[in-house]
């Protein structure tokens, strides 16, 4: 019963916090252009891909941490090395102004907005060590719900920013961290921090930067760089239309495959011990019931999303919304069924395979890339090819588990 209670909560509130700013999106269009949707979504890009490497991973070593002390030195140990890389590459950015003429400001709101995301994501990885289902899900949840609450009231005040939604979002950020903060407080009230003993524990996990961090820096740019290329080759206002779409797509992924992930990540392990057998057991019983699903997600995105989208996305200047949603729907159910399973290449400790696919996913995501350039293909060529990218990358993906996996049965 404990197991099926932790699925649904972990479920329920992914779905509360990724429900509510879809919900609020017919109201969100009216207030604000394709183009500062376009510039928000540039701007959470640079905040992922620097949050998840400055860190070098080590935030990741606190999953199988041995104890609450180590635990804390991990979480404090990983917060300096982002914030340390943070103020060298602002540094770096700032003696560079004095050569190159452009805008400090934005720059400064990616300083400020890596060292938060950071944050709330470690947070939820801190809690996620404990198991304690109760704030991971506010971790999630939180960032998602102000960032609506945020978007609605600077409209209502009606200021006059440059890049309304960025603002919104680093604005989201800060209030999560505070609240989130008190959350973590009474475990970090009573622990001592010195220098010598997080190079200790650093050491001790030197392989996460080692193996895991390499395969990280190249699923940052394979999956965000897509972003980055949509603004530069088609302006800010077709990638706010585009993200809005993968938005959409992405729902039963959001609300059912990371949450899932989360929970088979922790549910194979025994006292931090590897279950091979429960491995085994878990993984085929969670892959049958989700492809299962996976056959009415793509029939919903097809038949039933097109048919409720009109009355949600009115504007003229929203009208290509559903031809996006159309094709993009196989490629993010292919990626649904995948998704709850990708942490077997760490589970498994096998960061070869982890390599592989990463490889597999840039190499695909560089032809993409320049198949457009060298062809001058148009927007929705680039969809189609988008979209089979995606789907071959996630089969391959799903073999290179299941091999693992029946190689373990053997």
């Amino acid at each position: 019963m404990s197991e099926k209670k932790d699925i649904f909560s972990l479920v329920s509130f992914a779905s509360i916090g990724n429900l509510i700013p879809i919900i609020s999106l017919p109201f969100l269009v009216k207030l604000y252009s394709p183009e500062q949707f376009g510039q928000v979504t540039l701007y959470t890009v640079f905040l992922i891909i620097f949050s998840n490497i400055l860190s070098l991973k080590y935030d990741q070593a606190i999953l199988v941490s041995k104890n609450k002390d180590e635990t804390i030195t991990l979480f404090l140990s990983s917060l300096s090395l982002t914030i340390f890389s943070s103020i060298l590459i602002l540094a770096a950015v700032l003696l560079s102004s004095l050569f190159f003429n452009f805008s400090l400001g934005y720059i400064f709101l990616i300083f400020f907005g890596i060292i938060f995301q950071f944050l709330i994501s470690t947070i939820f990885i801190y809690h996620n060590r404990n198991m304690n289902i109760s704030f991971m899900n506010l971790s999630k949840t939180l960032p998602l719900i102000l960032y609506v609450l945020v978007a609605f009231i600077l409209s209502v005040f009606n200021l006059d920013l440059n890049q309304p939604l960025v603002y919104t979002r680093l604005i989201s950020l800060f209030i999560s961290v505070i609240v989130l903060i008190f959350g973590i407080y009474s475990d970090f009230s009573n622990y001592s921090f010195s220098i010598e003993k997080s190079k200790k524990v650093l050491q001790e996990y030197i392989n996460y930067p080692k193996k895991i961090l390499p395969s990280k820096a190249l699923n940052m740019i394979s999956k965000n760089s897509i972003d980055i290329f949509i603004s530069i080759l088609f302006g800010n206002a077709i990638l706010g239309i585009f993200s809005i779409s993968r938005r959409i797509v992405s729902i039963p992924e959001m609300v059912i495959s990371r949450p899932l992930e989360t929970y088979f990540r922790r549910k194979v392990f025994t006292n931090n011990i590897l279950n091979t057998k429960k491995l085994k057991t878990t993984f085929f019983k969670y892959f049958k019931k989700i492809s299962i699903s996976s056959f009415f997600v793509y029939l919903s995105l097809v038949f039933i999303a097109p048919e409720i989208l009109p009355y949600i996305f009115t504007g003229k200047e929203w009208g290509n919304i559903i031809p996006v949603v159309t094709v993009l729907s196989l490629g993010y159910t292919v990626s649904f069924a995948v998704i709850p399973f990708m942490s077997v290449f760490r589970i498994l400790k096998i960061e070869k395979y982890e390599m592989i696919f990463q490889t597999f996913f840039f190499f695909a995501i560089s032809i993409l890339f320049t198949s457009v350039i060298v062809f001058d293909l148009k927007y929705n060529y680039f969809l189609e090819l988008f979209n089979l990218q995606r789907i071959i990358v996630f089969v391959f993906c799903i073999i290179l588990i299941l091999k693992l996996i029946l190689k373990k049965r053997t």
